[in-house]
């Protein structure tokens, strides 16, 4: 099915927050780098830009401020979701 830019934007957000998440939790870059290529060999577009995004936040900042981009990231979700309801 095809989606709207905007359900598109909302995706990627969710497969970026995943990610940090996953990265705060423990999850080596190098399986995140692995999950890359799964999604990019399913076509999983969104979820290739999700994480692709995630990569390049890991390579420029420090675990606090992987902390504070996801908790931006959440208040952002937040208020998505709450326009998508609506």
């Amino acid at each position: 099915f095809l989606m709207t830019k905007g359900e598109y934007d909302f995706e990627v957000l969710n497969y970026y927050y995943l990610a940090l998440v996953d990265l705060l939790m423990g999850v080596t870059y190098q399986e995140l780098h692995n999950q890359l290529k799964d999604f990019e060999g399913l076509e999983i577009y969104e979820a290739c830009d999700g994480v692709k995004k995630a990569l390049e936040q890991a390579d420029k900042c420090t675990i606090k401020e992987i902390q504070l981009e996801v908790n931006i990231v959440e208040l952002e979700l937040q208020k998505q979701r709450d326009i998508y309801e609506d």
